[in-house]
């Protein structure tokens, strides 16, 4: 961004003359010599460009440097004196470093600023600004872990809790399978070696296989090219905001203020237009394939029968011998066996208070006659994961 320089002001406190350049040394109405001390510099009411310095000694003179101040009469010397214009003291080479190590050209940023009471004259430099959409995205997040955090622990923290048993229930059934002659049918692939009483049902559609049959003319649309459409630009235009930071030399050095102007002339799409064109598309058919179909018997294991005993008390009991009745009713060649047991069971409990039931399902039949109905037990309970009876209650 282009900077240039602008001359300061300063209120003579001798005549009171106000309004004095800052590169004057000394009252044009009194001549008293110019102390920054008794009349700071100010800035002026206008700082736009055309109160810029164009003077080339002038600007030599603004871009020098700060201003250093006399140890043995205390007038204030611009940073290219040697020495003191008023009483001839020398410039200490201390003096000489502080100053030159502020920096010399337009716009640095100095280490040693002035007073605050300065600053104050000239305007307080800009707080840096903060954004604190950062912490505020870390506090609610905070939030909502706590919160989340909270909920898990209400659902998953167990606490000891006595219940009675009020109602049992429980299932113990045995399947039994037969080996018999089941009817089956379908093509030769799938009859088995040991196939019984086959029978020839004639032939069938095995698959069917896509086969050409004509060409369908189709009609569709392309986009290509059909030249533009423009549209004017409005031209808009801004000023930038004009910042001036003091040199401590009389002096400021100014930046923005410029004119910004964005748009103008023509903004130009591609235009398009729907060109029709035709094809041929390929239309096949299903063309039938058939083999020879044939139904057969076969001897199979093949679930027969299932055989249960149910109760309401923690006595429980399979089936018998008897009641399974293995190869009481099998016709010629045929033949029963057990093929698996399964059971359930069923606990209704309730809490000491008697508001709360909770049911609970054994999962053996030993663990099932723990808890006869009227017993008492102590058990751990969550939201999440209901009764627990594994772990001993506190």
């Amino acid at each position: 961004m282009p900077t240039d320089q602008i001359e300061m002001l300063w209120d003579c406190p001798r005549c009171s003359t106000k309004g004095i350049g800052g590169l004057k040394d000394n009252c044009p109405s009194c001549g008293a010599t110019h102390d920054t001390t008794s009349a700071p510099w100010y800035m002026p009411g206008d700082v736009s460009h055309e109160r810029r310095i164009t003077d080339a000694a002038e600007l030599r003179q603004a871009q020098d440097g700060p201003n250093w101040s006399c140890e043995y009469c205390g007038g204030t010397q611009r940073n290219a004196d040697g020495a003191c214009r008023n009483c001839a003291g020398a410039r200490s080479e201390e003096q000489a470093e502080r100053v030159s190590g502020r920096g010399q050209q337009a716009g640095s940023e100095y280490d040693d600023r002035p007073p605050i009471s300065q600053w104050a004259r000239y305007g307080d430099p800009p707080a840096p600004s903060r954004d604190n959409l950062v912490y505020r995205f870390i506090g609610c997040a905070l939030v909502v872990a706590a919160l989340c955090g909270g909920l898990l622990w209400a659902l998953f923290t167990k606490r000891p809790v006595d219940v009675t048993v009020t109602s049992v229930a429980w299932t113990q059934t045995v399947s039994v399978e037969r080996y018999k002659q089941v009817a089956e049918e379908g093509f030769d692939e799938s009859r088995p070696s040991d196939a019984q009483n086959v029978k020839d049902l004639g032939s069938r559609v095995h698959h069917t296989v896509k086969v050409f049959d004509h060409n369908e003319v189709e009609h569709y649309t392309v986009q290509v090219e059909d030249g533009e459409n423009c549209v004017a630009v409005e031209r808009s235009c801004h000023t930038t905001q004009r910042t001036c930071t003091p040199n401590d030399n009389g002096t400021a050095t100014c930046t923005g203020g410029d004119e910004v102007c964005t748009g103008g002339g023509e903004k130009c799409t591609t235009k398009y237009r729907d060109d029709p064109r035709t094809r041929d598309v390929p239309v096949y058919r299903d063309d039938p394939r058939y083999e020879d179909y044939y139904s057969w018997s076969v001897w199979r294991w093949k679930p027969e029968r299932q055989v249960p005993h149910q109760g309401t008390t923690t006595e429980t009991s399979w089936p018998d011998s008897e009641e399974l009745c293995l190869n009481c009713r099998v016709g010629a060649g045929e033949k029963e066996r057990e093929s698996g047991r399964a059971a359930t069971y069923k606990v209704v409990l309730v809490d000491e208070k008697g508001t709360k039931t909770f049911d609970h399902e054994p999962k053996s039949e030993s663990e099932f006659h723990q808890y006869p109905v009227g017993s008492s037990h102590k058990a751990m309970y969550s939201i999440a994961t209901g009764l627990d009876f594994s772990t001993t209650a506190l």
